[in-house]
């Protein structure tokens, strides 16, 4: 095995790193680090040098959360009063806001926790404390729901579901902290399967690459 050089980033435009509370890689590597103490998110080149950080710091508005779609558009989940998703272009830039009240309705959150991209670029976002996953198409409008009922019985509840990926066939797997579980879900939302794991917190796929 060849060794490979490693780097190691304490700080960011001379201000060093808070709570690691996520982290995303762009379609050129770029890193996409949710820094939960500062209250921003901090976008690194594949050397890691500083590119953009998004955020002003605000103790009322938290990031929590991070995706980025191949297209290279960031999607962040913000807990404040209220509960948004906000997403943007890689150098920082506002694109677009998906709720604007804490709420139970479709496109409204309560703590939205995880979130991924699709490969046609849905974007589903684990909407913690409603107990469910929201889907959205790419321009943003709610195309569906699944879980909603909060349980630990029956096939695709969900206790506590924080975190989520979605494997190439745009399978949808979500970690279940207190449920100590992951559940499989189809690109459409249906139960698959549920793999029994103690607490589990975060969650990422591998992608296996052959010559």
């Amino acid at each position: 095995m060849r060794q490979q050089d490693c780097s190691v980033v304490t700080d960011y435009g001379g201000n060093k790193f808070g709570g690691l509370y996520d982290v995303a890689i762009g379609v050129n590597d770029e890193v996409v680090i949710v820094d939960g103490t500062n209250n921003c998110v901090i976008v690194l080149d594949s050397c890691l040098a500083l590119l953009s950080v998004i955020g002003q710091g605000s103790d009322e508005v938290i990031p929590y959360g991070v995706a980025v779609s191949k297209d290279d558009i960031i999607a962040v989940s913000y807990w404040s009063s209220s509960y948004q998703v906000k997403k943007y272009f890689l150098q920082g830039k506002l694109l677009s806001v998906i709720g604007n009240n804490r709420g139970s309705n479709n496109g409204q959150f309560n703590r939205p926790s995880g979130l991924a991209f699709s490969s046609n670029k849905m974007l589903c976002v684990v909407d913690r404390w409603n107990y469910r996953v929201q889907v959205f198409q790419q321009d943003d409008k709610f195309a569906f729901t699944f879980g909603i009922v909060k349980g630990n019985f029956n096939p695709g509840q969900f206790q506590d579901p924080i975190r989520i990926a979605i494997d190439t066939d745009n399978r949808v797997l979500v970690s279940d902290c207190d449920g100590n579980h992951i559940s499989l879900f189809s690109h459409t939302g249906s139960f698959i399967r549920r793999i029994t794991c103690d607490s589990p917190w975060a969650i990422t796929l591998a992608l296996m690459v052959t010559s």
